[in-house]
């Protein structure tokens, strides 16, 4: 079994459109039995609708989609009572994108939706990796102030090629429980496999396409062709989401 535990779909402000039909195909190509999705930031900037495009998907194709709600912090009550809406109407999750919604993730701004997410017993999907906005030093400040909220960093925590991010990443990942990280990005090998193969960081792992950002059959080649056992890839491909996202 393989979950998705990251991906977006909807109108972009690019201009393009990110259909569920061109995923399901890939999902079927590749063997992914179930995503978690987001919605992309459309041109209007109009996050409820986007919101409700993923909520049509969702209800089209049940058995192959879960959503977590996007807000944009700067909305503030509006935001609020936006993740309260589709978190009551069984989305998983609570999604921000603070590179394009321009906010630092550690600020006070985006406190109550963290408390949102605590009451609901829900995650917080973070954009992460991003300069100044969402680097792991500020998820890792955020997931210390709420212990009790699960905070799962996309891209592996970081974007940085350089690889000056990944130690930073492991040393959070390490010290704090309630850090959570996709695969997709994770471009040092071997420095996967490490944490994967920890007993107490590789509970907190998950398998993302991160698609259409990156290619899902690479992200899967990741994880099956690097050097870690069998029931570690489960746990990676599919147990880890399950638990986190309580399906």
């Amino acid at each position: 079994m393989k979950i998705d535990a990251h991906i977006k779909l909807g109108d972009c402000y690019t201009g393009e459109t990110y259909r569920a039909d061109d995923y399901l195909l890939l999902m079927e190509k590749h063997g992914i039995d179930l995503a978690i999705i987001s919605p992309y930031k459309p041109l209007s900037n109009d996050l409820s609708g986007a919101n409700e495009r993923i909520a049509e998907y969702i209800e089209k194709f049940p058995n192959k989609f879960i959503g977590t709600v996007r807000v944009n912090p700067w909305q503030r009550e509006e935001a609020l009572k936006m993740a309260e809406q589709w978190l009551e109407k069984g989305f998983k999750g609570i999604h921000l994108f603070p590179w394009e919604e321009t906010f630092q993730v550690n600020d006070e701004l985006v406190y109550p939706l963290v408390e949102l997410a605590e009451v609901r017993q829900v995650p917080v999907v973070i954009e992460a990796g991003y300069p100044i906005v969402s680097h792991v030093t500020k998820i890792a400040d955020l997931a210390y102030r709420y212990p009790n909220v699960k905070f799962y960093m996309t891209n592996a925590g970081q974007l940085d090629l350089s690889g000056d991010s990944i130690n930073d990443v492991g040393y959070f990942m390490e010290l704090l429980d309630n850090l959570h990280m996709g695969t997709s990005s994770a471009v040092a090998y071997m420095w996967l496999a490490s944490l994967i193969k920890d007993g107490k960081i590789g509970k907190r792992i998950h398998f993302e396409s991160n698609y259409p950002f990156t290619d899902p059959y690479m992200e899967i080649y990741r994880i099956e062709t690097n050097p870690i056992t069998d029931h570690e890839k489960e746990l990676v491909f599919f147990r880890n989401t399950k638990r986190l996202f309580n399906l």
